[in-house]
């Protein structure tokens, strides 16, 4: 079967409909680069989750795993007794450590913006979980794939962040730049990879329950947590079929639980028998120069391509 195909016929079977984002959401997510929807806990609990049971069982995690939650996908790295990201409580690999979190990546909503900013087969990379603690939490603006240095790069990433408590300007809200997912290049280029306030910035306040989903390129970055209060978010990141996950599904999910999916669960986490098993030697080496020369020149090769063939 074509893969794109295959691909839209497994959309459909997700339920993802045309209609899954509303018109002003689609505007916002193409032109602004994220758009918000406001779920409720009612939608939650329609859906089969309750958010009691969801932070029970992050807490369960946060209390077994301490600073050592976050450092799944980059253990090599890992210093002991330290956070992945100082100031914050991070958890990842979340999906293979509890059932609980499984309906989460297939969120017909979240897919259908996924689509729309990826606009090719794509599967899930990474569901993960984030928490900016008291006086921390602030990031650098900052883009979560590889920057594009040609018009014709197709965005190839998209995020969703499911924000289980009230996410507002005193307990470290998002920011974003809107429209800059359209800029070539990241922050650093334009002297804006830093913590101070850029003149454009808008600050993502949602009502606990909603989902903010943007594209991978959009400038964003965590603000400071001033009240202490409780922050916390899940995050799925989800990248075209073609390129590795940041943790591989196949490899992580125990056997158990992929054998209680169904086939379109299994399409999107790229776990099905004729899914490619992710090559872990050259993902571990995906930041060496000579992977990421590979990668650009790759990238200008196709912005070569496109500008010279006639379709």
């Amino acid at each position: 079967m074509d893969k794109i195909v295959e691909y839209k016929n497994y959309l459909q079977s997700a339920c993802v409909l045309n209609s899954s984002l509303s018109e002003e959401q689609k505007k916002s997510l193409a032109e602004a680069g994220y758009c918000l929807i406001p779920y409720t806990e009612s939608d939650w609990k329609s859906r089969g989750i309750h958010f009691d049971q969801i932070k029970k069982s992050i807490q369960e995690l946060v209390n077994n795993e301490g600073t050592a939650g976050g450092w799944d996908h980059k253990k090599e790295l890992q210093k002991t007794g330290s956070h992945p990201e100082p100031g914050t409580q991070r958890l990842s690999n979340i999906l293979s450590k509890n059932e609980i979190f499984r309906p989460f990546f297939m969120i017909p909503e979240v897919l259908a913006g996924v689509d729309q900013v990826i606009q090719a087969p794509f599967k899930l990379s990474s569901l993960s979980y984030r928490e900016p603690l008291e006086g921390s939490g602030i990031q650098n603006l900052h883009i979560d794939w590889r920057p594009r240095r040609y018009e014709s790069t197709p965005y190839q990433v998209a995020i969703a962040y499911i924000y289980l408590d009230e996410s507002t300007r005193e307990n470290g809200c998002l920011r974003v730049i809107p429209g800059s997912h359209r800029r070539l290049g990241e922050p650093s280029d334009f002297g804006w990879e830093t913590q101070k306030e850029h003149p454009d910035q808008v600050l993502v306040e949602a009502s606990r329950g909603s989902i903010a989903i943007f594209n991978a390129h959009l400038w964003h970055g965590g603000t400071l947590n001033r009240s202490g209060k409780r922050r916390r978010s899940i995050s799925l990141v989800y990248r075209d079929r073609r390129i590795y996950q940041q943790l591989n599904q196949k490899k992580n999910i125990p056997m158990l639980v992929q054998d209680k999916m169904s086939d379109v669960e299994k399409y999107f986490l790229a776990i099905r028998k004729e899914d490619k098993t992710q090559n872990e030697f050259w993902y571990r080496r995906r930041n060496t120069w000579y992977v990421t020369k590979a990668a650009h020149l790759s990238e200008r090769a196709s912005s070569v391509l496109s500008k010279v063939l006639p379709f």
